[in-house]
């Protein structure tokens, strides 16, 4: 019995695009992770205002285990289905069967234990395509979450008006020559339009890096006279931040962080965010309504 080396092109386009069905059949959206922690009363929502830091953190959590056990089921039928429907891992296992006789074997788990550990190596490849796959939606999977959550506090806990991406539309993006790395506006997408000075315009990074300078790139290039950037990156630099506040861009954190950089004035919790920036803004936007 030979190893499995590598997958032809063909196996790799059959490989992706199954795993990404079987994704959507046991994996579960953000949004419908959140609603699963309420239904659950996984999250305790009474301290929501005063400590909104907390409550982000935990939902992130709860969401982040919930996809853990999505991701095992995942992980078990995929691989049940690969075994099955694939003509060379199936005949590599019935080779590796009749090889250790494993019916009949009088060290059942020793013999076993090989078998599994030999047949895995025998098609890594599929393994390797598989993890490569989970690594890369884990990360996607981290955005998109923090993305969820935001949202679901803005829209239905607080209530308050908010276009995202999905109800600003295409036209608008054109029309008003805004990227793609504007995640939200408050009040909407027509209060921008009338008076952006007087919107939050927000954009989400749950890790910053270096994607803070296409933030100020947008500033520069929709003239829009600040930005609100929502993350949860613990490791801000002094410089970072200094440059940052050059380019308008008000840095959303959690309370520890807003803590640990209190000296600087570009830099909210997310606490003031939602009860006092938003607020405030409402406030604009009723008296000149």
């Amino acid at each position: 019995m030979e190893d499995l080396l590598e997958l032809t092109e063909e196996e790799r386009s059959w490989l992706s695009s199954e795993i990404k069905n079987y994704r959507r059949k046991y994996i579960n959206t953000p949004k419908n992770y959140l609603k699963i922690l309420e239904k659950n009363n996984c999250t305790d929502f009474s301290y929501l205002k005063s400590n909104i830091s907390k409550v982000i953190e935990e939902l992130r959590e709860g969401c982040w285990q919930l996809y853990l056990k999505d991701e095992a089921e995942f992980n078990k039928n995929f691989i049940s289905h690969l075994i099955e429907t694939r003509k060379l891992p199936c005949s590599l296992l019935q080779d590796y069967i009749k090889t250790y006789d494993i019916c009949n074997s009088k060290n059942f788990t020793t013999d076993l234990s090989e078998l599994i550990g030999k047949y895995t190596g025998s098609i890594m490849p599929y393994i390797y395509a598989l993890n490569l796959s989970t690594t890369q939606s884990r990360r996607a999977r981290s955005g998109k979450t923090f993305e969820a959550i935001i949202k679901y506090l803005i829209v239905e806990k607080f209530k308050y008006p908010f276009d995202d991406q999905s109800n600003i539309g295409q036209g608008f993006f054109k029309t008003q020559n805004v990227g793609k790395i504007v995640d939200g506006i408050i009040p909407n997408k027509n209060a921008y339009i009338n008076n952006r000075a007087k919107t939050l315009i927000i954009t989400m990074k749950t890790s910053l890096r270096e994607r803070w300078q296409e933030v100020a790139e947008e500033i520069g290039r929709t003239n829009t006279p600040h930005m609100f950037l929502l993350t949860l990156d613990k490791k801000l630099s002094k410089q970072k931040l200094k440059t940052m506040e050059l380019h308008n861009i008000r840095i959303v954190n959690t309370k520890d962080v807003k803590e640990a950089y209190k000296d600087y004035n570009n830099i909210i919790s997310f606490d003031e965010f939602f009860n006092e920036e938003i607020p405030d803004c409402l406030n604009y936007w009723e008296r000149h309504s």
